[in-house]
């Protein structure tokens, strides 16, 4: 994708035409099974004024009873950011470009997808925890999470309200006192 900057720039500069404050987004969604330095690269080549958003926990390995398995897409059983996620934040941020996630904060997961909400407080509780280190480390600043909304009320909505919010609080307190 040697030329993919050069679409995003025509993009970018037909929008503005109509509304000069208008934000384009990238998702590099998916690219993970690219090489990191072509993916940096690519990163680099983009306009200024692009925001990316990049997958949370997608292509991080995980072991799922004894086999080697790969997170293909939101899973819980990975509550951390991936790799992939980190070196395009930093990528982007050395760029001055604003970086989001689909990190699916909002209480549910592909893990099992009927269910309304991943009753797993604990798992999401470490979910949050690296969510606020990457928002304070690695210049994340939003979340799509309208893909999968979580269902309220429950645990892990009012989690994931509390987690979100500054000053901090202690999650592992504050769901004691949910729990009650």
């Amino acid at each position: 994708c040697r030329d993919f900057a050069k679409l995003m720039t025509m993009i970018q500069k037909s929008m503005r035409k109509v509304k000069p404050d208008a934000e384009l987004i990238l998702c590099s969604y998916n690219w993970g099974w690219a090489p990191e330095d072509k993916r940096i690269r690519l990163i680099n080549s983009l306009p200024e004024g692009i925001i990316l958003t990049a997958g949370w926990e997608m292509f991080e390995h995980y072991d799922n009873l004894g086999f080697d398995e790969m997170c293909a897409d939101y899973s819980l059983r990975v509550y951390g950011y991936g790799s992939y996620f980190e070196s395009e934040a930093k990528a982007a941020t050395a760029r001055g470009m604003e970086v989001q996630t689909i990190g699916n904060f909002a209480g549910r997961t592909w893990d099992c997808g009927p269910i309304p909400y991943t009753p797993a407080p604990y798992q999401w509780i470490k979910r949050f925890e690296k969510m606020r280190y990457a928002y304070e480390n690695l210049n994340l600043r939003g979340s799509d999470d309208s893909i999968h909304y979580g269902v309220y009320p429950s645990i892990i909505s009012e989690l994931a309200a509390w987690a979100g919010t500054k000053p901090y609080v202690d999650l592992e307190d504050l769901m004691k006192k949910i729990k009650q």
